[in-house]
């Protein structure tokens, strides 16, 4: 481990110099992360949060359950049933305490409203979120407000903590996908997407 550890430093950085090797490692990491190999170690090292009913088959179950409440309840809305992942969009092998499963099954997928630009003001309010604001992996911040009274009026419209925000027009660029996860309460957005997660 310290041979390996004194070779990284001797090579980290240079390598971090180059622009095409940052995007590269990044890249990377996305891929082991997605493929569940960067958490091997700790699966092995901890069973027991990975069967039985922490199997994410039973995590998906319970997340169903609860989004059929929520439709229940008139709390979000009931969507076209999702078709079943077929083996050939399968692209790579997942742990065996993972599953497969649509974005649209474990999330509510809400596109914002198209405010009138004279509802808006530079002041105060409740601020509001636009397609400006959504850049690549960053909030740009811009001060665009909407009335209080807003919240009693578009309450779906309004953004959690957690939550992930999409850009609707050209949500990927050459420099990445156009997405942000709040970590503000109580925003509205307008023109962009809100990926609740259940």
């Amino acid at each position: 481990a310290k041979q390996e550890s004194a070779f990284l430093e001797e090579h980290i950085k240079n390598f971090f110099n180059e622009t095409t090797n940052i995007k590269k490692l990044r890249e990377t990491i996305v891929q082991l992360a997605v493929q569940g190999k960067l958490t091997q170690d700790w699966r092995s090292r901890h069973p027991e949060f990975v069967k039985g009913s922490h199997h994410a088959s039973e995590l998906l179950k319970r997340i169903q359950k609860e989004k059929a409440q929520l439709i229940k309840d008139k709390k979000i809305k009931k969507e076209k049933p999702l078709p079943e992942i077929k083996e050939e969009e399968i692209f790579f092998n997942i742990p065996n305490s993972w599953v497969w499963s649509r974005v649209g099954e474990v999330t509510d997928i809400i596109a914002g409203a198209s405010f009138k630009s004279g509802d808006f003001n530079e002041i105060e309010g409740v601020k509001c979120i636009k397609i400006t604001n959504a850049g690549v992996r960053k909030f740009v911040e811009t001060n665009d407000f909407l009335p209080g009274n807003f919240g009693e009026l578009y309450p779906n419209y309004l953004i959690k903590e957690g939550d992930l925000i999409l850009a609707l027009t050209r949500p990927y660029i050459k420099d990445g996908l156009k997405m942000y996860v709040m970590i503000i309460q109580n925003t509205y957005i307008q023109h962009t997407l809100i990926i609740k997660i259940i």
